[in-house]
């Protein structure tokens, strides 16, 4: 929402888009409220664990390092339950505009990688290192069906952020979209007024066409 508000210039098509954004993270906020994370305690959770950003020993066929750590944050335990958006390794940002399409080139990898994790997790419980109760791949492969992936995607994403709402999490607690009107009833009394005032406000940032400096040249210097 933050993202949404802030940006100055090319936030919005038209009235109808406005709204509809609008709608959909402020309804997005009221879905992950639903969901039940973890309290705590909490871990670090890197954002950016994949493939290109693991250093592999060959001669030793193991692990050798994870490199990239800028993506890391303290995160609830459920992160790491979402199955891996990079096996198709690719970026979120350079799938296909059809996210349909995606999910039909996804999932063969998907299960195909459950399979490899529940094998790998299966040899270690036998070693007595890993109890069948920590699987990651029971976790994983529900996170598709009960929305997990999507949602934490979603919200790490937000230039797909619209996308992936609408297409994959919205119909799941609200029913198939008939109209935005319809949706208007979720939204609370503070929300649905600043939905009456949010349009004029991003027209007005378009037509400053400024860009908003939240850093001075000095401040980005030190960060």
């Amino acid at each position: 929402m933050l993202h949404f508000l802030a940006q100055q210039n090319d936030a919005i098509d038209s009235e109808a888009d406005c709204h509809k954004k609008f709608i959909a993270r402020c309804l997005f906020s009221k879905d992950v409220q639903r969901m039940q994370f973890s309290e705590g305690p909490f871990q670090l959770y890197c954002d950016d664990f994949r493939p290109s950003n693991v250093l592999v020993d060959i001669e030793n066929v193991r692990i050798a390092a994870a490199i990239d750590w800028e993506y890391t944050y303290v995160a609830p335990v459920e992160f790491s339950h979402v199955a891996p958006w990079w096996l198709l390794l690719q970026a979120p940002e350079d799938w296909e505009s059809d996210l349909a399409e995606f999910i039909a080139r996804y999932m063969p990898r998907f299960h195909l990688f459950i399979d490899a994790l529940r094998a790998a997790e299966s040899d270690v419980i036998s070693d007595g290192k890993l109890n069948d109760s920590q699987r990651l791949s029971l976790q994983m492969e529900k996170s598709l069906d009960n929305k997990l992936f999507w949602v934490c995607l979603a919200a790490r994403y937000s230039s797909m952020f619209d996308d992936i709402y609408w297409t994959f999490i919205h119909e799941a607690y609200y029913g198939k979209l008939t109209s935005l009107n319809d949706r208007l009833q979720h939204l609370d009394q503070g929300e649905q007024s600043k939905l009456d005032a949010i349009y004029r406000i991003k027209m007005e940032q378009a037509e400053d066409g400024k860009l908003d400096t939240h850093y001075s040249l000095d401040d980005i210097m030190e960060l």
